[in-house]
């Protein structure tokens, strides 16, 4: 079905002076539940078969949406750079905390907030089934690993030591 859908949009880009790389086409199937078969896909005469994630515009999409692998990445590059920024401070001596929370404003909160418009609706969400009611948002687990960057952030901002609790660096 996929096949005849490429074949039918080479015609099309035939007929209007579009030309469609075979090199370049990737494939995913979506689905909510797990496949258990992802067939692959004719284009031309090279068969593509589907990829566990690909990325679009930065934003890494995988076949279920949950968006785990775009987060992990993120997060990731965010947290080596809030490392960086750790470094370069100390309790004792270092740059002054308003001069690294702009670093930190103009570094990591970007990259890790990377694409979250695409997967983050919000604390609560629209119901499937009925609309007008909403359901409390089911991606907590992503913000979680989230606010392990955002945590390193704080500990660069402020000249605190390591045992400090989280629940100050929110205070200060």
């Amino acid at each position: 079905m996929a096949s005849g859908a490429i074949d039918e949009m080479v015609r099309w880009g035939a007929t209007n002076g579009v030309s469609f790389d075979s090199k370049k086409t990737e494939v995913m199937h979506f689905s909510r539940s797990k496949l258990r078969t992802a067939p692959a896909v004719r284009h031309g005469d090279i068969e593509k078969h589907p990829e566990p994630a690909l990325r679009w515009l930065g934003i890494w999409l995988d076949s279920r949406l949950s968006f785990r692998i775009h987060v992990e990445k993120w997060a990731t590059k965010a947290q080596a750079v809030a490392y960086h920024l750790r470094g370069l401070t100390n309790t004792k001596h270092g740059p002054q905390p308003a001069a690294v929370r702009s670093a930190v404003r103009a570094c990591v909160e970007p990259v890790l907030l990377y694409g979250a418009e695409a997967w983050y609706p919000g604390t609560t969400r629209p119901q499937w089934s009925q609309p007008t009611k909403d359901l409390s948002s089911s991606n907590q687990h992503l913000i979680q690993r989230m606010t392990k960057a955002m945590n390193q952030s704080m500990r660069a901002i402020l000249p605190v030591w390591k045992t400090t609790p989280i629940a100050a660096l929110h205070r200060e």
